[in-house]
């Protein structure tokens, strides 16, 4: 009973630790981006003259000339926000949910299309919202990607005529790996995953020394 007792008196600080030591050592880890955040904008899009700028303005709307399906002209605009969370799948489910609510009280109305976490190769997650725009007779799709930088996060906001999603959906998304300025943000992990870790060491331990305990018994008793 008393090796029992030490073998349990092992296991649970091994189990602690490997609670939380397991998930941060498999999971993605915050690594700043080291550089301005800089989207690879899509060859054929200029920066657009807003009414209003002045000398030295810095734009942040660019445009397509049209591919003559009428509707709104294709452009890019880029924001900042200072969000350093990730954009996972909840995060972005919850801003999907939201839209119609925003829109409320405009002749606008928007419903999701899909949305998803896109991972790159240097391990940064970039979140993907997408948006169909109806105006009256007029639709039209919104493309958000969601790129951490070191300041927050980056939204670079796509529109295009609905009708030709199929066309620039991918020169949209291209980009993404080409993109400069991008943090990679640790993921947060479901509470089981700490419970696995926990456990599976914790039972692993005991076990162990347990096993060792007894076979030092049998080793012990005289033949």
């Amino acid at each position: 009973m008393a090796r029992l007792f030490h073998a349990a008196t092992v296991a649970v600080p091994v189990a602690v630790l490997a609670a939380f030591s397991g998930p941060a050592y498999t999971g993605l880890r915050d690594r700043p981006a080291g550089e301005p955040f800089g989207y690879a904008m899509p060859e054929g899009f200029h920066p657009v003259k807003v009414a209003g700028d002045s000398p030295g303005f810095e734009h942040n709307v660019w445009a397509h000339a049209s591919l003559g399906n009428g509707g709104i002209v294709p452009n890019v605009s880029i924001s900042h926000v200072n969000d350093v969370d990730a954009f996972d799948d909840p995060k972005l489910a919850h801003i999907a949910a939201g839209m119609p609510a925003y829109f409320e009280g405009t002749k606008v109305q928007w419903r999701e299309v899909r949305h998803a976490q896109l991972q790159r190769r240097d391990g940064a997650l970039v979140g993907l919202l997408e948006g169909e725009n109806t105006l009256g007779d007029e639709r039209f799709r919104s493309l958000q990607l969601s790129f951490p930088d070191d300041r927050g996060a980056s939204l670079v906001t796509a529109t295009f005529p609905s009708v030709e999603a199929t066309h620039w959906e991918p020169i949209f998304e291209a980009p993404i790996e080409a993109t400069r300025g991008v943090a990679t943000r640790g993921t947060k992990k479901p509470l089981w995953v700490f419970f696995a870790w926990g456990g599976g060491a914790g039972l692993t331990s005991f076990a162990l020394l347990a096993l060792l305990g007894s076979r030092e018994r049998r080793a012990a008793v005289p033949a």
